[in-house]
């Protein structure tokens, strides 16, 4: 048992960061700022979960599961990327490949780092499936509607993309086209 205060709450809260000078705060912001790059807090955010569900205990069941679906995802991505290569391919016998502005190759050099991830993940389930100890049905459901929600937000994901860079190419194309007639009519 413990009794009820006696006395006033009497201490103060203080910032340690009020003690440290404007140099000492201004290194940690930009280290802050090199190893979080530009991502958002949401972003973070998903990374975080991410992580955490790769940590959950899991069944055999669901280890093949997400290997299936990690397998279907890459193959899709894969699909794209050679058929990105087929078209680029195709645009440079023609003469006329586009150039990327920095957004564009930024979002190419962020696809090309998730098809990693997606892979590094693949081969942790892989060897995870191989060693972990099954679940309770109720964890194993929960887990299975967890993936299937994470599994549709990176399919709109790869919708989107998929779009932005099908429109690119699409427009390069025309652009190109045009460019062609000009110089035929000259």
């Amino acid at each position: 048992k413990v009794r009820k205060r006696r006395t006033k709450h009497g201490g103060i809260g203080f910032n340690p960061l009020d003690f440290l000078s404007e140099e000492t705060v201004e290194e940690l912001q930009k280290r802050k700022d090199k190893i979080l790059g530009k991502k958002s807090a949401d972003e973070l955010a998903v990374g975080k979960n991410m992580y955490i569900e790769m940590l959950k205990r899991k069944t055999a069941t669901d280890y093949l599961e997400e290997n299936a679906e990690l397998k279907r995802s890459k193959a899709e991505l894969e699909d794209e990327l050679s058929t990105l290569k087929e078209k680029y391919t195709t645009l440079e016998q023609e003469g006329g490949v586009p150039t990327y502005s920095g957004d564009e190759s930024e979002v190419i050099k962020e696809l090309e780092t998730e098809v990693n991830v997606w892979k590094e993940k693949y081969n942790y389930l892989k060897q995870m499936q191989e060693t972990q100890e099954p679940m309770s049905n109720e964890d194993q459901s929960e887990e299975i509607l967890n993936l299937n929600n994470r599994v549709i937000e990176l399919q709109a994901e790869i919708k989107k993309y998929k779009g932005k860079y099908t429109d690119a190419i699409l427009l390069a194309e025309k652009s190109i086209k045009e460019l062609k007639r000009l110089d035929k009519g000259k």
